[in-house]
């Protein structure tokens, strides 16, 4: 039995739970407010999870997906009931299966025609408000606009974000939504996605970078059919404009950018070390903090490499199952009815769990938001046409029995 429609009043309630996410991640509480920052990742990541159940109660539900999230919970609870790491605290684990739920609940329902586009275009525009939210912030005194590296010196945009990495993770989902807008909504949106690249560029994330030409490039490849010369001529002048950008008023990025070490070995050092003491159930889902707050010279509670965390947190088998799970769910929503298996999402996901390797990214709902965007811009077989569309929900309850079939003529 088809599952009918939402009345029109719940399904908003989707959209505005959706805008009201994007504005706490916007305006960054823990910033603004001084939240303590386990608090303030806890609620904005509960707001997300609350947006995904207002999504599943009034979209067609992919129940597959909600089965494998599920199974995520119970795994990570297995591993932290087994977990024979001294210092384990259940506070911690509650936390840590907020953060990895939240990556996956946008993915659970079949969006509609207005939440493509809305996504999309919140999506795209927030590294810029981001930073127009920053210059404000910086005049007021709350935060400065630029942060100064620890390591190596130099300055890196940041924005409402407090850490150049959110900002650039920001981007990195931003570009893609951008092309895929001004692809299918209206060219002026190449402006925007050229004000993402600056600002990426200018926030010196080097794997938000990596990741943002891989899949932008993929994305650009298949793009723009109507006007093939945008082809040739948007890259050139994007890579002029930005290089005269990067050269003048960028330099510490440009040596961010092209910098080998990030101490990446000095915080990975602690986690190895426990990761070879409890290889089987690990030290607990989202205990790992407890173990870098002071790591040498660097203080941080993220592991960056989220390859590394989830093993030293869930031990080997369990880690090994985990990615099978979350390999499962892109793979159930990449062959669901609103993706149709367009291959540019497994493109996103892939360069997700690329990004990983150097970053938090099932913590950072700002990288994350890839797999939504991704899922937002799926484009089934029977929409591939150089002109692509959003509409592939389901008609409005108003509209069944209308005749809307064209005219035959004899």
């Amino acid at each position: 039995m088809r599952r009918r429609p939402a009345p029109l009043s719940e399904q908003r309630l989707f959209r505005f739970l959706f805008l009201l996410q994007a504005f706490v991640l916007l305006i960054n509480p823990k910033l603004l407010l001084h939240l303590d920052s386990n608090l303030g990742n806890i609620l904005q990541k509960l707001l997300i999870i609350l947006c995904g159940a207002a999504l599943m109660a009034t979209r067609p539900v992919r129940r597959g997906v909600v089965v494998l999230i599920a199974a995520i919970v119970v795994l990570t609870l297995l591993c932290a009931m087994c977990s024979e790491f001294p210092q384990f605290q259940w506070r911690l684990y509650v936390g840590g299966v907020v953060s990895i739920v939240a990556p996956f609940v946008l993915l659970t329902a079949a969006p509609r025609e207005p939440d493509r586009v809305l996504g999309l275009v919140v999506f795209a525009s927030l590294p810029l408000l981001m930073t127009v939210f920053g210059g404000l912030y910086q005049l007021a005194g709350i935060s400065p606009l630029f942060n100064a590296e620890t390591t190596g010196g130099g300055t890196r945009l940041a924005g409402t974000q407090g850490i150049p990495a959110f900002l650039a993770a920001a981007s990195f989902t931003s570009t893609f939504a951008a092309l895929e807008l001004a692809e299918r909504r209206h060219l002026g949106y190449a402006f925007l996605l050229f004000v993402d690249l600056i600002i990426l560029l200018l926030a010196g994330g080097r794997m938000a970078f990596g990741a943002a030409v891989l899949v932008c490039g993929i994305d650009y490849l298949r793009s723009f059919k109507r006007v093939p010369l945008l082809k040739l001529f948007l890259p050139i002048w994007t890579l002029v404009v930005g290089g005269i950008l990067l050269t003048t008023f960028a330099e510490d990025n440009l040596r961010h950018l092209q910098s080998t070490s990030l101490n990446r070995e000095i915080i990975w050092a602690p986690l190895i070390h426990q990761l070879h003491v409890h290889p089987w159930f690990g030290v607990g889902l989202g205990n790992q903090q407890q173990l870098l707050h002071v790591a040498g010279a660097i203080t941080t509670m993220a592991g960056h490499n989220e390859y590394l965390r989830l093993a030293v947190e869930l031990g080997y088998p369990g880690a090994i199952l985990f990615f099978a799970l979350t390999l499962g769910i892109v793979l159930l929503v990449w062959n669901s009815t609103w993706v149709g298996r367009d291959p540019m999402f497994l493109v996103c996901a892939a360069a997700f769990y690329m990004y990983g390797v150097t970053d938090n990214t099932f913590s950072m709902p700002q990288s994350y938001f890839i797999l939504a965007a991704a899922s937002f811009a799926g484009r089934p077989k029977n929409l591939r046409s150089p002109v692509p569309a959003f509409e592939t929900a389901p008609p409005h309850p108003s509209t069944h029995g209308a005749d809307l079939a064209r005219p035959k003529v004899s």
